[in-house]
């Protein structure tokens, strides 16, 4: 399923809740200032990546889908923590001629993140960053065949989000973020949405 069409699924899910739950829980209070957040990002990215492959003819694009999913743990203080795991696409090249490599190839890189996260939010402007692994892959799917390298590397990411309040348990935000693995000199920024559940214990 696609990063859109889960993202459709779970706005319409927020939907429904607040017409089930508008009168009681947007105007209910508690007093506990705990929280574990449950968040869901999708986003349209562009890379910065410097490309190493040369072909004769091809169509070769810096751009594609980001989505994550992240638990936050936040006290009753400003930084949360947690982690962060997802899918993050570099970029794509569609080979249309070449001497080496079969026409209709096509090559992507791709990346798995797996980090640790920190946030902290304070009017509804939120600060998040992390540190971890990533799983980054090159993938060459050429007809008949494909060929894949993987490797595990170390990565960062950096984020600034702005929160609306949709109810008491519902979050929904405006988020950008980067992520980067200085290994392989690749980076990418990526804006999108996230929907945000919060539960108050």
């Amino acid at each position: 399923m696609s990063a859109l069409k889960t993202l459709s699924i779970v706005l319409l899910l927020v939907a429904l809740q607040l017409g089930l739950n508008f009168n009681t829980c947007a105007l209910c209070a508690d007093t506990s200032n705990y929280r574990l957040h449950v968040q869901a990002y999708a986003g349209r990215s562009e890379s910065i990546i410097q490309r190493t492959t040369s072909v004769d003819k091809a169509e070769y694009s810096r751009s594609g889908l980001v989505w994550s999913l992240r638990v936050i743990a936040q006290p009753d203080h400003l930084l949360g923590l947690g982690f962060e795991s997802g899918h993050l696409h570099f970029s794509t090249l569609n080979v249309k001629k070449d001497a080496t490599l079969p026409e209709g190839s096509t090559m992507s890189l791709t990346a798995i993140p797996i980090l640790g996260i920190f946030t902290m939010e304070k009017y509804g402007l939120e600060l998040s960053g992390g540190v971890g692994t990533f799983y980054y892959r090159a993938e060459l799917d050429s007809p008949g065949s494909i060929t894949t390298s993987a490797d595990w590397e170390i990565g960062w990411t950096a984020g600034l989000a702005y929160r609306f309040n949709l109810a008491h348990t519902w979050v929904v935000a405006v988020d950008s973020r980067y992520y980067t693995i200085p290994e392989r000199s690749v980076s990418t920024l990526s804006a999108g949405l996230r929907v945000e559940y919060q539960w108050w214990y």
